[in-house]
């Protein structure tokens, strides 16, 4: 069984979310950045059995930052096709 995988981008004034599940299914969530819709997160990841969620910003992992500002950089994605195509990555 291969555990799901959760890419968040949080801003300013959102947080896109995508969620890679078994068999190659995607499911993306944009909320709104406040306190209520972290609630709303929890409640969207107990609708898809996810447990635990282990995070790692951006700016804290080494050449993560660099590779999202690469991918943004190129006409036509953006943060959740980012957050989707770093999360698949990853280690």
């Amino acid at each position: 069984m291969t555990l799901p995988t959760l890419g968040i981008d949080i801003s300013k004034l959102k947080f896109d979310i995508c969620l890679s599940r078994e068999g190659g299914k995607f499911h993306h969530k944009v909320f709104p950045n406040s306190p209520a819709d972290f609630s709303q997160l929890s409640t969207w990841l107990a609708k898809y059995k996810v447990e635990r969620v282990h995070a790692t910003h951006f700016g804290s992992h080494p050449g993560l930052q660099e590779q999202r500002d690469l991918l943004l950089s190129i006409p036509g994605i953006g943060a959740t096709t980012a957050a989707k195509l770093l999360s698949e990555i990853l280690p």
